[in-house]
């Protein structure tokens, strides 16, 4: 019997960040493994893949720090199309976990998202974590920019 896994995509993002933490907590009530996953262009091997590897420090060392009771977490980054890589490494898992980035409107309509394509192509289920919400001073700034 293979280990259960929960796959989050990993880039970084405050929206990758929520995703781990919310992996984390379902981890821990499955008792399963947390694993994220970072992306990279594959024309961008030595540039690209450092780069990815810091998103997917980054995002464990400030979710993981301060955390009490965590489950075995392990991490990789992959060259490859995201859409691609994250519908492979979910035919290997228990849930895909994606952070969802705060973009709508009519260039969100007309671009397929990531979360979109994954959630229709996955072999597992996906879980798709809303954005954070914003703090006072974008709340204020978006507030503004309304009544303008």
């Amino acid at each position: 019997m293979r280990e259960a896994i929960i796959r989050v995509a990993a880039d970084g993002s405050p929206g990758s960040r929520r995703a781990l933490e919310w992996a984390l907590d379902e981890a821990a009530l499955r008792g399963c493994a947390v694993e994220l996953v970072g992306v990279y262009s594959l024309s961008e091997y030595g540039t690209g893949k450092s780069a990815a590897e810091a998103a997917v420090h980054a995002t464990m060392d400030d979710i993981i720090a301060g955390r009490a009771d965590i489950p075995l977490v392990s991490w990789h980054v992959v060259a490859g199309d995201p859409e691609d890589v994250l519908t492979r490494e979910s035919a290997h898992s228990e849930l895909l976990v994606m952070g969802s980035h705060d973009v709508f409107g009519m260039r969100h309509s007309a671009q397929r998202s990531l979360t979109d394509i994954c959630s229709r192509t996955a072999a597992c289920a996906v879980v798709i974590v809303p954005p954070p919400p914003p703090s006072e001073t974008e709340a204020e700034a978006l507030q503004i920019g309304a009544q303008k």
